[in-house]
């Protein structure tokens, strides 16, 4: 039976790794019958991609990441899948249906974190009331009845069925996306919007991170910072000073994570927090950013700016196949080496890298135009595997 009092966790990420950490947490609570309540705090700076061509032209904080975890956590597959949607031809290439709407309610209400809990409501994350629609997303948000045509209903019925299958399979069932025993609140780490910068050794300041990641000659990085200075929004402050656990998602950990880290009141929070921290280490090194890194300096960097040492680090142990290590290796990535940890941290080690089919792959592909720069996103945790290791590491 689930313990009377959920346990409160914070995950701290951006939008691929911690999308990850959220499937993995509903296949906790619905598994195990583990009561959770999360708070998704998520990176606002990246200025890649769709997102980041919005927020060049709106002046909001950078909303895709916000989106894909909003996805994740959803419990309508519908309305995930729209979400969800990006153009594939076309001068629309690249555009993302959720990440359109995100800053339209951005926008309208002048505060991505009210944006969030506004689509979370209908999406049942926990940002809002959790459960099924009423009636169509299209009359809450109240579009002209215009749509509400024969051939919008055919198109509504063969999305749901497609969506539906699609989620049960990346989730593993009804029971993975948690039930009764999983609220998940997405909160972005600020209402501001700015930019992730560097000071280079050589004492040269790169602003943006994908001019950082692209920077050359590839001069190591001294230190980052937050241009203009971000204040973290009261509910992510809360969120992380409340936690019984802090879970810290895979991803760009030099220009996301520690974006989220660098939000002022959010290191403070978490250093005084008793909390424990779990680490969910990435699978590869990234171009740009973290060329050359161990485990052991993945760690550090994170405890740098967290201002304390993670208290379990999730080591993925399986290899990736070689045609995907192939095209990464091509792009300047390797495989994170493994070793020892010292400083009384507990490695959990375990294979949990995904094996998406050739379908999901395509999927997984994003728009790089000269407006839209994206990384690689193929290599990832499989959100089952990393369940079995956090439920351990949580106690169920």
């Amino acid at each position: 039976m689930p313990s009377m009092n959920p346990l409160r966790i914070a995950s701290i990420g951006c939008g691929t790794g911690q999308a990850v950490v959220l499937q993995a947490l509903a296949h906790v609570a619905g598994a195990a019958r583990m009561r959770l309540d999360v708070s998704a705090i998520v990176g606002v700076t990246d200025n890649g991609g769709h997102s980041g061509l919005l927020r060049k032209e709106l002046g909001v904080p950078q909303v895709g990441d916000t989106r894909a975890c909003l996805v994740a956590a959803a419990r309508n597959p519908l309305l995930a899948g729209l979400l969800d949607f990006r153009f594939s031809r076309g001068r629309l290439k690249g555009v993302c249906l959720g990440n359109l709407l995100l800053a339209t309610e951005t926008v309208r209400r002048g505060s991505l974190v009210k944006a969030a809990a506004a689509l979370g409501s209908p999406l049942g994350t926990g940002n809002g009331v959790p459960g099924s629609l009423s009636c169509p997303w299209w009359k809450q948000l109240q579009w002209p009845t215009m749509y509400e045509t024969k051939a919008m209903r055919a198109v509504d019925l063969k999305l749901e069925q497609e969506q539906e299958h699609e989620h049960e399979c990346c989730r593993g069932g009804r029971g993975a996306r948690g039930g009764d025993n999983l609220a998940v609140r997405v909160v972005p780490v600020s209402d501001e919007s700015g930019d992730i910068c560097a000071e280079l050794v050589n004492g040269k300041i790169i602003r943006g991170e994908w001019q950082i990641i692209k920077r050359k000659p590839r001069t190591e990085i001294r230190c980052l910072f937050h241009t203009p200075r971000l204040d973290a929004h009261p509910a992510a402050v809360a969120a992380a000073r409340n936690a019984d656990v802090v879970v810290v998602a895979p991803g760009s950990l030099r220009t996301g994570i520690v974006s989220v880290l660098l939000a002022r009141g959010m290191r403070e929070a978490l250093a005084g927090s008793g909390a424990r921290i779990v680490y969910v280490a990435n699978i590869m090194t990234q171009s740009g950013q973290t060329d050359g890194f161990t485990l052991a300096d993945h760690v550090d960097e994170l405890s740098t700016y967290l201002g304390r040492t993670p208290t379990d680090v999730i080591v993925n142990t399986a290899r990736p196949t070689e045609r995907l290590l192939e095209y990464y290796r091509a792009r300047g990535c390797s495989m994170v080496p493994d070793e020892l940890l010292s400083g009384g941290i507990v490695a959990h080690h375990a294979d949990m890298v995904g094996n998406p089919s050739g379908k999901a792959l395509a999927r997984l592909g994003r728009a790089r135009t000269g407006r839209m720069h994206a990384g690689p996103h193929f290599i990832r945790h499989d959100p089952v595997r990393l369940a079995r290791v956090l439920g351990l590491v949580l106690g169920a």
